[in-house]
């Protein structure tokens, strides 16, 4: 089968969350499909999210539960055999597209699509990092390192800086779309030849927290452009599978942004 878009959407619990993203994406795009990657919880939630996707014509895959990008590869893994595409669109269950311009994205024949994410209660989640900065990057993996929050904080709220004053200038841009860093994990877009560049697109030693990073450095090590659009808008409702969970996240993001910092600063020296 042929599709303009698929649909990679990685389930944890959150049943209702899947029902809610299907009628919505039903109600957006057109020749697509959706590929359901259920981590497995138990038998039961198993059976739910199984019903709701193979009623909804979805492809449904259960796996073990190793986290955000394990399940993603395998869904990518899956679209490239059984399927021909022009765009994989990764997607937490707990978005909701409010608008799409797909003129837009078929104008976009090479590179990631960032659009524009706010949370129910309006946070700005795109782009999520603007520009490269080593700097606060540094700084982040000192304060997990040694436990000092008020350095991550500082190094958060000067990328929240440089993100809402780009946010600010792209509202009064002209231009369909702009140069990012890194986009947000929760709801974005690639071309058939990014995926192909991009090859394994997680690394999946990150359980949880902190991939938007490393898809962002091998994107640049690769040349491919992250492109960030307001004419995309998604709602990310964050009511999904973290907050079903009783997951430790400050454990779970410190290990994955140690994991990611050591690792991109290895392969730097050894270029």
């Amino acid at each position: 089968m042929n599709y303009d878009f698929v649909f990679v959407v990685l389930v944890y619990k959150n049943s209702d969350d899947l029902r809610k993203f299907i009628k919505n994406i039903d109600s957006k795009f057109t020749n697509y499909k959706i590929i359901v990657i259920n981590a497995h919880y138990s038998d039961d939630i198993d059976n739910k999210v199984k019903i709701i996707a193979e009623k909804n014509n979805c492809d449904f895959i259960n796996i073990e539960n190793k986290g955000y990008g394990y399940g993603n590869n395998i869904g990518i893994e899956y679209a490239e055999k059984k399927y021909k595409y022009q765009y994989i669109i990764i997607a937490n269950p707990d978005t909701i597209v409010k608008s799409i311009d797909v003129n837009l994205i078929k104008k976009i024949k090479y590179g990631i699509i960032a659009p524009d994410i706010r949370t129910k209660k309006g946070k700005i989640q795109n782009p999520y990092w603007t520009i490269e900065n080593r700097f606060a990057e540094w700084l982040i993996y000192v304060g997990y390192k040694y436990n000092k929050k008020i350095i991550r904080y500082f190094a958060y709220a000067i990328n929240k800086i440089i993100r809402n004053l780009y946010y600010v200038l792209k509202k009064t841009s002209k231009s369909e779309y702009g140069k990012i860093y890194a986009a947000h994990g929760s709801f974005f877009i690639l071309s058939k030849s990014a995926i192909y560049k991009m090859g394994k697109l997680f690394d999946e030693n990150m359980f949880l927290f902190s991939e938007e990073a490393y898809v962002a450095y091998q994107a640049k090590k690769k040349a491919i452009p992250i492109l960030y659009t307001n004419r995309i808008k998604v709602c990310h409702m964050e009511d999904g599978s973290i907050n079903k969970s009783n997951i430790k996240e400050e454990d779970i993001s410190r290990n994955s942004f140690i994991y990611y910092y050591e690792k991109t600063i290895k392969e730097d020296k050894d270029k």
